[in-house]
């Protein structure tokens, strides 16, 4: 019989209450990514818009050196609760 608690990718379904956190950091991140940052950033050649705003390079790069630290940190987390 199959598990009704998964849905189709396998994983666990998710309680609303546990995604709040993720709400506000994405919230934040627009705040900042639309308001202060674009800003304040300067129109200086036609690679500008490649390199910043929301879909630039560099909120990639951020966005890949924060994932690979907070991977290499894994260990100091807790164990699971199943």
């Amino acid at each position: 019989r199959r598990d009704r608690s998964k849905h189709h990718h396998g994983m666990a379904s998710l309680e609303v209450w546990k995604c709040v956190d993720c709400v506000f950091f994405h919230a934040a991140l627009n705040s900042y990514n639309q308001g202060a940052f674009e800003n304040l950033t300067e129109t200086t050649s036609n690679l500008t818009n490649y390199i910043s705003g929301e879909f630039g390079l560099m909120m990639s790069l951020v966005a890949a050196v924060a994932g690979y630290l907070f991977w290499r940190m894994r260990d100091a987390l807790p164990p699971r609760q199943t």
